[in-house]
């Protein structure tokens, strides 16, 4: 997920317009493995593109993926297709343009849009099931578990609705949201039976899946000056579970370790990101604000840095043919090897800069450029 200040929105997510500045350079390596573009289905008139200068259109179009199906939006779109053959399955037309997802779980396909409404679409089809309106526009990606879709919004509030029809179980708002934040909201993490929010008045809090209840509320940051851009206290990046332990990172250069359960921190590392962290074997890999690419053992201390990708604003890693796999808003795609943080490889991919972070499945790697093409990715 990508972010823009609301009053500063020149950031780094410009470089994905047809009119933005030029991208820092990347120096290219050949070597192995090497991806390559396989298939891509265009969604939209590639004419027309992401306007990252609009603050209000920061949007997550990440494709998901179902077996051998794979879901993506851009637009007004939403299309299914078929993964080894790149062959559209179905297409389907909204009256409004999508803001976050796809994200397909148990037979339908769920998208925020810049209207704030929640739509689901059956999977086989693509018929529109139901929407419903949200008291405020997301930019996250829902999470869904059994028969609740949990929807986290830019107001600060969370609602669990049915998977069904869309009415709301229960809604939870947090309090005191900042004047001035990043555009760009987390997206809610599932984990026994929990919800687990970060959100822009910098905190990180679990809400009960059953009830909405606040089972525990950490705050991971506060203002540090005068300046408004050093009151920013966002912790906008998704957490992430690993085992009983929620890694959550702050606006001020730390992750903090918080236990699961109960919301006691364990422990801290120094490093700072606004993507979602990965974990990579024994190693938490985290891309940093400034293009470094770091990888940290279980004390915190930098195993490797790599520096492949300064300045370019990369998105989260992924873990993906025995490599470290990094893209950015500009287009480019390294492999990283995971032991000595090596670039195995480099290359600028043939799409004008990239939506969002890759997915991976066992063999593909799906990329959804700036422009409305959603790209199949293998090695050779």
């Amino acid at each position: 997920m990508k972010y823009a200040l609301s009053a500063l929105i020149t950031l780094s997510l410009v470089g994905c317009a047809s009119t933005g500045p030029q991208a820092p350079s990347i120096t290219p390596v050949a070597g192995s493995p090497e991806p390559v573009t396989r298939w891509a289905i265009d969604i939209v008139d590639r004419q027309g593109g992401i306007d990252y200068q609009d603050s209000a259109r920061v949007r997550q179009l990440v494709p998901d993926v179902d077996q051998s199906l794979a879901f993506a939006a851009f637009g007004n779109q939403v299309v299914s297709g078929q993964i080894d053959a790149g062959a559209e399955v179905w297409r389907t037309q909204l009256d409004e343009t999508v803001a976050a997802g796809p994200v397909e779980q148990d037979g339908r396909v769920f998208v925020t849009t810049d209207n704030a409404d929640l739509i689901a679409l059956d999977s086989n089809t693509g018929e529109v099931l139901w929407s419903v309106e949200l008291p405020a526009r997301s930019d996250a990606l829902v999470a869904v578990q059994g028969d609740r879709v949990v929807v986290q919004m830019q107001d600060g509030t969370v609602q669990a609705r049915a998977v069904s029809n869309g009415r709301t179980f229960w809604s939870y708002r947090s309090a005191s949201q900042p004047d001035l934040s990043l555009i760009g909201t987390a997206n809610p993490v599932l984990a026994n039976n929990l919800v687990i929010v970060a959100n822009a008045n910098g905190s990180v809090l679990a809400l009960s899946l059953a009830s909405g209840e606040v089972a525990w509320e950490y705050r991971l940051s506060y203002p540090k000056g005068a300046t408004p851009v050093a009151q920013l206290v966002d912790a906008d990046a998704t957490p992430l579970i690993s085992g009983n332990t929620v890694l959550a990172t702050a606006n001020d250069g730390v992750i903090y370790q918080i236990d699961l359960a109960s919301g006691r921190v364990l422990g801290d590392l120094e490093a700072s990101s606004l993507e979602q962290l990965l974990l990579a074997g024994d190693r938490l890999v985290v891309a940093e604000e400034s293009g470094s690419v770091v990888a940290l053992n279980s004390a915190g201390e930098a195993l490797w840095r790599n520096d492949a990708m300064l300045d370019r604003a990369p998105f989260a890693p992924v873990f993906w043919n025995n490599a470290i796999w990094v893209a950015d808003t500009f287009g480019a795609l390294i492999a990283i090897d995971p032991e000595t943080g090596e670039t195995l490889s480099a290359k600028q991919m043939d799409i004008s800069g990239l939506a969002e972070s890759p997915v991976v499945t066992d063999e593909w790697m799906l990329l959804m450029s700036a422009d409305g093409r959603l790209a199949g990715i293998k090695v050779r």
